[in-house]
C-alpha cells in the first residue's frame, strides 16, 4: 500500500495518472418492482369464477391477458384496474 493513502484508497499508477481508486463507485440504479402476475387458477379463486368465465373475459377484450409461451398470466396490475372499474362499492 502506498503511503500517505487510507486503507480504502488503493494507488496505481497508469501513465502519469494516479488514480486512488481503480473502480469508481457507480450509483445503483433505482430499482424498478417486477410486475406481479396472477395464474388463471389465482383469478379464479379470487374472483370465484370458473376459467372458462376468465377466458370469456380475455375472448371479448375485457380483460388483458401476458401470454409466457403457452401459459396465460394476468398482471396484477390490469386486476386491480379492472376491480376499481368494476365495483359496486358507491363513494
Amino acid at each position: 500500500m502506498a503511503r500517505g493513502l487510507n486503507a480504502l484508497a488503493v494507488a496505481c499508477h497508469f501513465g502519469r495518472t494516479l488514480c486512488r481508486d481503480p473502480m469508481p463507485a457507480v450509483r445503483p440504479r433505482p430499482r424498478q418492482s417486477a410486475p406481479v402476475f396472477l395464474t388463471v387458477p389465482e383469478l379464479a379463486a379470487r374472483w370465484s369464477a370458473t376459467d372458462r368465465t376468465l377466458r370469456r373475459m380475455v375472448d371479448s377484450g375485457d380483460l388483458p391477458v401476458t401470454r409466457i409461451g403457452r401459459s396465460v398470466r394476468y398482471r396484477l396490475s390490469d386486476v386491480l384496474d379492472y376491480e376499481a372499474e368494476h365495483s359496486n362499492a358507491s363513494l
